[in-house]
């Protein structure tokens, strides 16, 4: 019989300090790490998407490096094809929704458009209303 007053269950650690807990899952011990493939230790996707940034970036220097049309609706169409499904790929999951993400996930267009020849004298507002207005997405 337990004696009176005594709590039976997880005790709590003063605020800063943690228990060094080794947690068991039958007899294999639980490994604490500090991030996992796509999120950092606050449950956010800041390398995720840090990681899909450069790569696109990496992919839209391709195309203007190694296609050699100048051909603008061709170029736009390969960012298409090859660009934005980097970006787009689990975005329902991973939502951007903080400002810094969102501008670091655009930059990848911004750089792009700024490239092409034809749209480098259109101002950045343009440039984001041609894609989003289909000018990208259906050509």
């Amino acid at each position: 019989m337990a004696a009176a007053g005594r709590a039976f269950g997880p005790t709590r650690a003063a605020p800063g300090r943690m228990h060094n807990v080794d947690m068991l899952l039958g007899d294999d011990k639980i490994v604490t790490v500090d991030s996992v493939k796509d999120l950092d230790s606050k449950l956010k996707f800041f390398k995720y998407i840090g990681n899909s940034v450069a790569r696109a970036h990496a992919r839209s220097n391709l195309i203007h490096k190694c296609f050699l049309s100048r051909n603008v609706q061709t170029l736009t169409r390969a960012f298409t094809v090859y660009v934005r499904r980097l970006l787009e790929y689990g975005s329902c999951v991973w939502s951007p929704h903080f400002k810094s993400e969102i501008d670091r996930i655009e930059s990848v267009q911004r750089r792009f458009t700024k490239r092409l020849r034809l749209l480098n004298n259109i101002s950045r507002k343009f440039s984001g209303w041609a894609f989003k207005s289909g000018f990208a997405y259906n050509v």
